[in-house]
């Protein structure tokens, strides 16, 4: 398999996960017997569920058009970390409430499609070129 193309199927992994993440419980709340959880999609999960469908559709693109796919990889990631931060303050500084795996993993989803871009365009060379790894 081609090396180069690593980052590009890290990136659709995680951009689906981040789909996948955002039908899980964001929030949970018990008041006595009685729990309730709320899964992302009822809220701001459906805008990271669309920024990870976005977020794989870049990876394909920069296997095209490199710089603008990865930017739009970059921009998605930085959008779901964004909600994924956000609502974590509001779960977390809710009384009674507590946090839900989907949305501690969005987030995480969110870093790790950033970072997966600054690996794609800090290390790997052009599509045309070797790995940059690689000894010459």
């Amino acid at each position: 398999m081609d090396k180069s193309k690593y980052p590009n199927i890290a990136a659709v992994i995680v951009g689906l996960l981040t789909v996948i993440f955002a039908f899980l419980p964001w929030a949970s709340a018990s008041l006595g017997p009685v729990s309730i959880s709320e899964a992302g999609t009822s809220g701001d999960g459906i805008i990271t569920l669309i920024m990870g469908i976005f977020a794989m559709g870049g990876a394909a693109l920069a296997m095209v058009r490199r710089r603008f796919g990865w930017g739009v990889v970059i921009v998605m990631g930085a959008i779901v970390a964004l909600v994924g931060i956000i609502d974590l303050a509001e779960v977390g500084g809710t009384e009674g409430v507590s946090v839900g795996a989907g949305l501690v993993l969005t987030f995480i989803c969110g870093l790790a499609l950033i970072a997966i871009s600054v690996w794609a365009l800090w290390f790997w060379k052009q599509p045309e070129d070797e790995f940059a790894w690689t000894e010459s």
